[in-house]
């Protein structure tokens, strides 16, 4: 390959040219897995199709794996891509452990929105009220999606989203009494937020289980002294719940190496 591609040239590659290029193709969860030597900066990268379209997003590059062979990234790319990647009957299966529920959300908010063609995006910078209006003249008759965070005049592929979020967050709903769950879990925020040297370690964990705000601020500045039980309560855990956060802070602080 004599052309020295950049990311915006690789995410721009539809199914067909990556077919006419000398590749090595997997089927992983309903997805077509393409691995192709760029040589160069990005090397022997994994990219991910799914019914035709390219979800660059969930796309891995040797550029990240620098030391590999390529052997080596090859087992790579079929190793952890099965994490990433999701059926849509993988995602109304029930949540293996507290990772597997992330991901599915992950794969929704961020994978599954690159099958819409016709989108724009909700995230934007208005420089000024002309840019505003255009913005909003733009998605006047169009859908929007709250997982996807984008409009379109794609209704359907927006209630297929919502309806697959929910069926995902359903598949969560056999392990809500599992202690050996909830440990994970919080063991993986509390190492994620740096637990042992974090100045509000409590809050800024629980916030990734929904601790409005006005809690946690209301906790770090006036009702400290009440204790976890008071951030407990606001997020309506049961006992198994709060009994797997004490002992995954437990756990946590005896293998902090700070």
């Amino acid at each position: 390959m004599d052309r020295e591609y950049l990311i915006k040239d690789i995410e721009a590659l539809t199914l067909e040219e990556v077919e006419t290029m000398d590749h090595i193709k997997i089927e992983i969860n309903g997805h077509d897995v393409y691995m192709v030597d760029f040589k160069g900066y990005f090397g022997f990268s994994a990219l991910v199709f799914r019914a035709g379209h390219h979800l660059y997003y969930a796309n891995d590059y040797e550029l990240h794996h620098k030391g590999k062979s390529r052997e080596e990234l090859k087992k790579w790319y079929e190793d952890t891509l099965p994490n990433k990647l999701y059926s849509d009957e993988m995602i109304a299966a029930p949540i293996k452990d507290y990772h597997d529920g992330e991901n599915k959300d992950y794969y929704l908010y961020n994978y599954y929105p690159q099958m819409c063609i016709d989108k724009v995006s909700a995230f934007n910078i208005f420089h000024n009220d002309a840019e505003r209006e255009a913005f909003e003249k733009k998605i006047k008759d169009m859908y929007y999606s709250k997982i996807g965070f984008f409009y379109t005049r794609d209704k359907a592929f927006v209630d297929r989203l919502e309806e697959l979020y929910k069926i995902a967050q359903e598949s969560k709903k056999g392990s809500s009494n599992n202690y050996d769950y909830w440990v994970d879990a919080f063991k993986y925020e509390m190492f994620n937020h740096e637990y042992a040297i974090s100045w509000e370690p409590d809050t800024a964990t629980l916030s990734a289980f929904g601790l409005p705000y006005e809690v946690g601020y209301q906790y770090e500045n006036n009702d400290y002294s009440k204790g976890l039980d008071y951030l407990f309560d606001a997020l309506k855990f049961s006992d198994i719940q709060r009994k797997a956060y004490r002992d995954a802070r437990g756990y946590v602080l005896s293998h902090s190496n700070y």
